[in-house]
């Protein structure tokens, strides 16, 4: 295919392609547009058959007004005067207002009057059924005032009538309402007729109610709402019809309005694309035309011959011809580039020859120079022998893994001590990947991949099969100075690694232990002091504000010494615990008598154990006398353990029992309750600082859950142990044993 007709063809489909694309743009935007107007025109149509039908409703609920707010007709409703009907409602008032119902209807929904009129026919008809019986509650009876009224549409059997309805009251609005009057008027065929000629639409209106719902516009209702009011319908391309909903007086859809109007914009677009994609094509032929002349003169023609004279050039093979220039463009630069090009290929014709007799020459040279090239790498490759023997020598007898990889980390060298380290025989075409973990590899790789880009040498330590090696990755350069392969060193550095671990954890438990010192001091002194000032100047306003504070002061004031005791024991539990702990706690041993301790310990737990209905039971072995323990502390622990008990026995009380039991050196004391138990599985956290057995629990009974983990050091330190079984919702029994003498006393002795 010849260039000009390639022309041809790529002017041809840009044109074709840019009015195709203008016309689709174009297109799109008109046919939018158009669309869109259509669409609005449509919607104000539908919008003015609504507000037609809302026009005649508010007419007569203006006219219904002057009727209502009226002394006759106040009197009326409750004299029923016959003389106020023959005046004021013959037929002739239902004809001059467009009525269709009238009804006067008294406070307790009696109609005084009633009365249904055909407008056509001019004849009484009988009233609807609905409106036959109005209750005292009915939506006609709930106005309040003068400006009350009820206006809308409501379904009928006989078809949708508009209905307003305003509260009767005397002219000057003084007086209280007395019942409501109200007036109907069917929207039959004539009215709609009425509103479409008004309005210069075709309208339909289809009622909406149970067993009058089009099927064919169930689709169309299911669009409309709230949010989308209007919905239009293009039919084909002569009609559009728009829809809405007019809803009745109880706000439910009741009428679904249906204008049609003709697409007059939609065929005025049409025509518009037609006019536009006409004028396109002569303009594109027009345009194709010229551009293909201008560009046939100035730039084909001239190509053609350029072409010749390069193909006859090409065909004589005589470099010495030249092509022939026309003009100052592009296409004479091309035509002197390529006369340069034969000059320069001229020369380089004649240089050639000139280069190709030195080549002679200089092979002749390069020969006897690889002859005594040859034997002296003959002699460096001897040297070079002996000196890898003694490298290698050094390499096997290190305690080091030392081996080489190339850039894919496979292994080009490993030394006997990696080799029994990996457990292989072969090394050879062996990847590191394949005896190291993933985690491993890819840090190795990445290790591998800095050497080979800084050139400079990488230490890194890492853990393999649980001991600890420092690795030393050093690169391998050649001549110019690039990185061919890496070398690594990999020692065993187990021992100092374990040494580290074990003097940076004596620093910090060290350091820890301190911390934990100075808070214990600090804690000491700034909490519990300004507590006990707090407790004792609250028990000291509780006790000044008996007879002059209200329940909710001396509540409040209880809650403050509640809440304070509750924190300074919590803050001596806290300090109890951090000394047992710390090896802190004293013990003062003496001769303790054991059933009266534990009697001097029940009267502090006895008020509030009465208080719970909580019959507390004893059974003490005679056996027991005196045991060799801690006084106070014994009592902490027994105090902690009543407690427990009394706060978790059930709402409707209770039974504690005490029981000692001397079983040979040891004195065994158990505490049981009848309480809410515990749970099997959540025994085991029973003794566990800051926790309770289930979340609930500290939300209901309080607490920190320090009391048993304090209570089972004390026992320990004294050397007994405590356990605890329960049954979940029966009860738990808190046992412990101690011994009852010991080896020696010591007092203050430091545990």
């Amino acid at each position: 295919m010849i260039l000009r007709n390639k022309s041809l063809i790529v002017i041809g489909f840009t044109l074709l392609c840019l009015i195709l694309f203008f016309l689709s743009a174009s297109s799109t935007i008109m046919t939018g547009g158009f669309l869109q107007i259509e669409q609005q025109q449509v919607i104000r149509n539908v919008d003015r058959a609504a507000m037609s039908i809302s026009d005649d409703i508010s007419g007569l609920n203006g006219e219904i007004e002057d009727w209502a707010l009226w002394d006759d007709t106040y009197e009326f409703i409750d004299n029923a005067d016959p003389d106020y009907i023959e005046k004021n409602i013959p037929d002739t008032t239902f004809i001059e207002i467009k009525l269709n119902l009238i009804l006067y209807v008294n406070s307790s929904g009696g109609i005084v009057y009633g009365k249904a009129f055909d407008i056509q026919n001019r004849t009484e008809l009988p009233i609807p059924q609905s409106f036959q019986d109005i209750s005292p509650g009915s939506i006609f009876l709930r106005q309040i005032d003068e400006k009350s009224s009820l206006k809308g549409l409501i379904l009928m059997p006989q078809g949708p009538m508009l209905i307003v309805s305003r509260p009767i009251m005397d002219t000057e609005r003084k007086k209280p309402i007395r019942g409501s009057l109200i007036w109907g008027r069917y929207l039959n065929d004539k009215e709609i007729e009425r509103i479409a000629k008004i309005n210069q639409i075709s309208l339909v209106v289809h009622r909406l109610d149970k067993g009058h719902q089009p099927d064919n516009l169930a689709a169309i209702q299911s669009r409309l709402s709230d949010e989308n009011p209007f919905v239009t319908v293009p039919i084909d391309e002569d009609s559009i019809t728009g829809y809405t909903i007019f809803k009745d007086i109880y706000g439910t859809p009741a009428l679904l309005m249906e204008v049609m109007l003709p697409r007059d914009i939609y065929k005025q677009s049409k025509l518009a694309e037609r006019y536009l994609f006409i004028s396109l094509i002569i303009v594109g032929i027009i345009i194709g035309g010229l551009s293909l002349l201008l560009l046939d003169k100035f730039v084909l023609s001239r190509l053609y011959l350029l072409s010749s004279d390069i193909h006859r050039i090409g065909e004589s093979g005589e470099l010495s011809d030249r092509v022939t220039t026309q003009g100052k463009d592009e296409l004479s630069s091309v035509a002197n580039a390529i006369n340069k090009m034969l000059e320069a290929l001229e020369r380089s014709q004649e240089e050639k020859r000139i280069v190709e007799e030195e080549l002679v020459k200089h092979r002749n040279h390069l020969e006897e120079l690889v002859e005594e090239r040859t034997s002296e790498l003959k002699r460096s490759s001897e040297q070079l022998k002996n000196s890898e023997e003694k490298y290698r020598s050094l390499v096997e007898s290190t305690e080091d893994s030392i081996y080489m990889v190339d850039r894919d980390c496979r292994y080009l060298f490993i030394n006997n001590k990696h080799i029994k380290r990996l457990g292989i025989e072969d090394y050879r075409d062996r990847m590191y990947n394949e005896f190291h973990s993933q985690e491993a590899s890819k840090r190795f790789i990445e290790c591998v991949n800095d050497v080979f880009e800084t050139g400079e040498p990488k230490h890194v330590e890492y853990e393999y099969n649980g001991r600890w090696f420092n690795q030393t990755l050093s690169p391998v350069k050649n001549e110019t100075g690039n990185v061919t392969t890496v070398t690594v060193v990999s020692s065993d550095i187990t021992g100092r690694k374990k040494a580290e671990e074990i003097r940076i954890d004596n620093e910090r438990l060290a350091y820890i232990n301190k911390a934990k010192s100075d808070f214990l001091s600090s804690m000491s002194h700034e909490l519990r002091t300004p507590l006990n000032a707090i407790i004792g100047f609250s028990e000291l306003l509780q006790k000044k504000g008996k007879g002059t504070f209200n329940d909710k002061m001396e509540h409040y004031v209880d809650i403050i010494i509640t809440s304070s005791k509750f924190l300074l024991n919590l803050i001596n539990d806290i300090l109890d615990l951090s000394k047992i702990e710390a090896g802190k706690i004293e013990l003062v041993y003496d001769k303790m008598p054991l059933h009266a301790t534990l009697y001097e310990t029940l009267l502090l737990i006895k008020e509030k154990a009465d208080l719970h209905n909580i019959l507390i039971e004893k059974e003490f072995d005679p056996r027991l006398s005196l045991i060799d323990a801690d006084t106070q502390r014994f009592k902490q622990v027994v105090f902690n353990l009543l407690s427990n008990a009394v706060k978790f026995s059930a709402k409707e009380g209770g039974i504690i029992k005490i029981s000692t039991t001397k079983e040979g050196d040891m004195a065994k004391i158990s505490f049981s309750d009848t309480g809410i138990g515990i749970k099997e599985e959540d025994i085991g956290k029973l003794f566990n600082a800051f926790e309770q057995v289930d979340s609930g629990i500290s939300r209901i009974y309080g607490g920190t859950g320090l009391g048993l983990v304090i209570s089972k050091k004390f026992i320990e330190l004294h050397g007994g142990t405590i356990w605890a079984t329960s049954k979940y919702g029966e009860g738990t029994t808190f046992t412990f044993v101690l011994p009852i003498m010991k080896e020696k006393i010591t007092k203050n002795r430091k545990c």
